[in-house]
């Protein structure tokens, strides 16, 4: 059990590091113009080098569990997120446990600093490698205490994590970990190569957006619009026409494009996926999470206004797909469009027959939202707060539903953006 607990941390992190390594090279992919590596190469090797990091510190753990199951007293020292140093007593003897991953990870100097850390040491040091057992490993570790003896005049006692195992607890534990880490490699890469050039398999893809069409249909507009009504300060739609607008996002199935395969849908599914695996862990930096969500509500705005806007103007360029990489598509730009007098005709009638209301309740409600979060999210202090993630994510749920059920789009135009 504490083998299978060990091997769950480490998955479970691994996922974790993995997931926020995709969607941080998605959002800044630079390939250079001669390079045999592609872009998935590097972003499998930067989670092979986490693994390391997530192993090493997990598996102090793992040897805390250990002693404790069999109630033998260690010692650790807190160091912050650093790997702390362990204390254990092994064939009678207390030692200073280091735990390294590769005998060839130290330079010149970092092996004179660590030197100086053993000299320093009140009691004998013994550095283990999570190396599997065999010739090469056997022969790396001696070779690696040679060069310290060599180099330093320090000669430390080097071992494997099985011989580790041995020595503090019998052949007995060895042999009980050797077993059930027998097929730990197949299991870790399955993790790390699960679609690392996306977040999702085809079926937790498909499992996703399910979870998410009813998650879009049974959201509180309401709710959010009452709220936002109180707190804006921006003059309130009526109940009637809050219903028009949820009837043409919902009923009518616009939303159902929030679920596509369009650049704003990515950002969202891609939110909505770290959203739901990661947000209520303890100190998590949210950035990514986040970041998805005001993304996406950029994106939409710019899909929706490139359909309805053919011909208009954004900063005196005509809005068209040839002009696209011309245009400022900047909340701020698509902000001022949708509020301007000459594109009412953009939008709905209100139930009162009032399409300026519409027109500048829209407006305002993403000028509002633009000035909170789009350019003051970043703090991380607010991103550690899940109250404010859960009001981020409502808000941009409300925008959806505004930007799709109030702005005029023909059902061939909806179709092309999904």
């Amino acid at each position: 059990m504490i083998y299978e607990n060990f091997k769950n941390r480490l998955i479970s992190e691994l996922e974790m590091k993995r997931d926020m390594l995709v969607v941080k090279e998605k959002d800044n992919r630079l390939e250079p113009l001669f390079g045999i590596k592609n872009a998935n190469d590097k972003l499998y090797s930067s989670i092979l080098e986490w693994f390391d990091i997530i192993a090493l510190r997990n598996v102090e753990g793992l040897v805390a569990s250990l002693y404790q199951a069999k109630g033998i007293s260690y010692l650790m020292e807190n160091s912050g997120s650093k790997c702390n140093d362990m204390e254990l007593e092994i064939e009678g003897q207390r030692r200073i446990i280091e735990f390294k991953t590769q005998p060839n990870s130290m330079d010149t100097s970092t092996m004179r600093r660590f030197a100086d850390r053993l000299r320093r040491s009140e009691s004998p040091v013994m550095v283990v490698f999570l190396l599997k057992d065999g010739t090469e490993s056997r022969k790396a570790i001696a070779s690696f205490a040679m060069r310290m003896e060599r180099l330093e005049g320090i000669c430390p006692d080097c071992v494997l994590f099985e011989d580790f195992l041995e020595l503090a607890f019998g052949k007995e534990e060895r042999d009980a970990f050797c077993k059930s880490m027998a097929n730990f490699k197949e299991e870790m890469h399955k993790v790390i190569g699960y679609q690392v050039t996306e977040l999702f398999n085809p079926y937790n893809l498909e499992k996703h957006r399910k979870d998410l069409n009813q998650e879009l249909q049974k959201f509180d507009y309401d709710r959010i619009r009452k709220q936002r009504s109180l707190n804006s300060g921006v003059k309130d739609i009526s109940d009637n026409d809050l219903e028009i607008l949820k009837k043409k996002y919902l009923y009518s199935g616009r939303y159902k494009i929030l679920l596509g395969e369009g650049d704003f849908a990515e950002s969202y599914l891609t939110s909505e996926w770290l959203y739901r695996k990661y947000v209520f862990l303890d100190d998590l930096d949210n950035t990514f999470i986040v970041s998805g969500f005001l993304k996406s509500v950029e994106q939409l705005l710019w899909d929706v206004i490139l359909q309805v806007g053919s011909g208009r103007k954004i900063r005196n360029v005509e809005i068209s797909e040839e002009n696209k990489d011309e245009i400022d598509k900047t909340l701020g730009a698509l902000e001022r469009f949708i509020g301007a007098w000459e594109n009412t005709d953009l939008f709905y009638k209100s139930f009162g027959g009032d399409k300026n209301l519409v027109r500048k309740y829209v407006k305002a409600q993403i000028a509002d939202w633009r000035d909170k979060y789009r350019n003051g999210y970043f703090h991380k202090h607010n991103l550690k707060d899940k109250k404010r993630i859960d009001e981020i994510r409502d808000e941009t749920y409300f925008l959806y539903m505004l930007i799709l059920g109030a702005i005029k789009l023909t059902d061939e135009q909806v179709k092309r953006m999904g």
